[in-house]
């Protein structure tokens, strides 16, 4: 924006130049962000994963750890070992929620046979995020996908486990309106 004397105000330059000097310094600080989202493992093969470079498999990438990002998006139980085989951690927990590969792909994966793989690998089916909540829990409020409360009360999670305000799984699929997951855990709680 010029000013009433035609050049242009200083201030926008500097904040232009701020924010030109934040965006470079995150593409810097994480030059593996392209590896940490649901779209890029959607598409995902076990060949992807070997082009993943080492660094990106650490512990503590700052967008959540690789193995946690395919959980969510990958439809392949082979993308899952592989990404285990090369190290990633089963059990990392993120550092916003402390989520887990199993938590957030209870709560956006599409396929049950992801919880079957990460469950076998090794994965925590009683593991929790900061309030509590279980994989179980998490997909009784977020996950609409027919099959994966089945998926994880038959890897043996508890559907009578509480979290830190004292609600099950079947509360919290009433309270957000999951019809699928109330459906389903209404039914389980049923037969026991």
């Amino acid at each position: 924006m010029k000013t009433s004397t035609g050049s242009v105000n200083p201030k926008l330059l500097i904040v232009l130049g701020v924010v030109i000097a934040l965006a470079l310094f995150l593409k810097l600080t994480n030059p593996h962000k392209k590896y940490s989202t649901r779209e890029f493992w959607a598409t995902a093969t076990v060949q992807t994963v070997q082009e993943v470079p080492a660094d990106a498999l650490k512990l503590g990438n700052k967008n959540g750890g690789v193995l946690m990002w395919a959980a969510m998006g990958s439809s392949d139980p082979a993308v899952i070992r592989a990404l285990v085989a090369r190290g990633a951690d089963l059990n990392e927990h993120e550092p916003m929620f402390s989520g887990t590969p199993l938590t957030s792909a209870a709560g956006y994966s599409k396929h049950p046979a992801i919880m079957n793989e990460l469950v076998k690998l090794g994965a925590d089916v009683h593991g929790t995020v900061n309030n509590k909540q279980t994989a179980l829990m998490i997909a009784a409020q977020y996950n609409t996908e027919p099959g994966i409360v089945e998926a994880l009360v038959a890897l043996g999670a508890d559907v009578e486990g509480r979290d830190a305000q004292g609600h099950t799984a079947l509360e919290l699929a009433k309270i957000n309106n999951n019809k699928v997951a109330e459906l389903a855990l209404t039914g389980l709680v049923r037969s026991r």
